[in-house]
């Protein structure tokens, strides 16, 4: 693998990593600090029904990991300059995210926001940006619909939809230990497998420098769970994730782009099984439950192994999945180039999760 490429082309990488890993990580930090002086005047924030659903977490947690990211990333815009590199990607993703980025934050500090009018932002953001803002899009390879999903205007709604499917999918996986920002690495740790393997060495310096972003985040976030990314965060993620996928496959036609959805497989499954299951139930498909497979396990390890403190069954979640959240990594290196064995991956990703879900019995 050409990685020493990588340094050649950008010798500056491990400096600029460096800095934006103490600028994260101290902000992380004033972050859990500040929250927990003023603990008293933010629970009020976290007495919405359906927010509490899904908490699986004792005590009032910030929910700032993700505009610290986000706020870190708008700072690389500075940083990129300084040392000339391109800064014309990250200036659109951070453009184009804004509008989402302000009704998530809201959602996080007030929790007023409902979650059809989160999705118009998600649906309309994405859009704006792959059709307006991103120079091609990859062409989609599906038997008999090809000519007609490759027209501009429906192969961006196509990946508008999937991109905003992911999005959700990781927002789901926020609030148990560890689950979202280990998803995340998994799929950007593929990704930057493949941007590198075809030479796309600037798209892989974007990614390292967001990698360093995560574990800044997950250096407070798992095991104890001190902070954790919010809306904002977790949506940015996606968005994020889903836009480098989108942009690697259509820079470079030469990879598979059924790719794309062993890298993102995981938050994929999730949220389509989850839509599905709501349907199927006769719930509203866009208002959270708790029947999720990481909460499923939560319970499952909490009151039927009697796990104590909740905080321990909280954070022996995101080990138990990790046959989920892994798998891309494991898998790209070995099936990247044929979409064969890609579909054949794919296939064996959904039955893992459907087995996991159906064994684990709880009330």
């Amino acid at each position: 693998m050409p990685i020493h490429n990588l340094f050649i082309v950008n010798p500056h990488l491990i400096l600029l990593c460096t800095i934006v890993f103490l600028i994260a990580l101290t902000l992380n930090y004033m972050s859990i600090k500040l929250w927990g002086r003023n603990k008293n005047n933010v629970t009020e924030t976290y007495k919405n029904k359906n927010s509490n659903i899904q908490k699986i977490h004792e005590g009032s947690i910030p929910r700032l990991g993700g505009i610290n990211i986000f706020l870190v990333f708008l700072c690389c815009i500075f940083l990129f300059n300084f040392f000339n590199l391109d800064t014309s990607l990250i200036v659109k993703i951070t453009l184009c995210s804004l509008p989402f980025i302000i009704i998530t934050l809201i959602e996080d500090l007030y929790q007023n926001i409902s979650p059809i009018l989160r999705l118009v932002f998600l649906l309309l953001c994405s859009f704006m940006f792959l059709y307006f803002f991103l120079e091609k899009l990859p062409n989609i390879e599906i038997f008999y619909i090809d000519k007609f999903i490759n027209i501009p205007i429906y192969s961006a709604i196509f990946f508008t939809i999937g991109l905003t499917a992911f999005m959700n999918g990781v927002n789901f996986l926020d609030g148990t230990n560890g689950l979202a920002g280990f998803t995340i690495v998994s799929c950007l740790l593929s990704l930057l497998f493949v941007a590198i393997i075809f030479n796309d060495f600037h798209n892989a310096s974007i990614i390292i420098i967001f990698l360093v972003l995560i574990f800044a985040f997950i250096f407070f976030n798992y095991p104890n769970g001190k902070i954790f990314l919010g809306d904002v965060g977790a949506y940015f993620l996606g968005w994020f994730t889903g836009i480098m996928t989108i942009t690697i496959m259509a820079k470079n036609p030469n990879i598979p782009n059924w790719c794309a959805l062993i890298i993102l497989s995981y938050p994929l499954v999730e949220v389509i099984f989850s839509f599905l299951r709501k349907i199927i139930v006769k719930k509203n498909p866009f208002y959270p439950d708790n029947k999720h497979l990481h909460l499923k396990l939560y319970f499952f390890l909490k009151d039927k192994h009697k796990i104590r403190p909740i905080s321990a069954a909280n954070s022996l979640v995101t080990p138990f999945l990790a046959v989920q959240w892994i798998s891309p990594i494991i898998l790209i290196p070995w099936i990247y180039n044929s979409n064969f064995l890609i579909l054949i991956a794919i296939i064996f990703q959904i039955i893992i999760y459907l087995i996991f879900y159906f064994s684990i019995k709880v009330e």
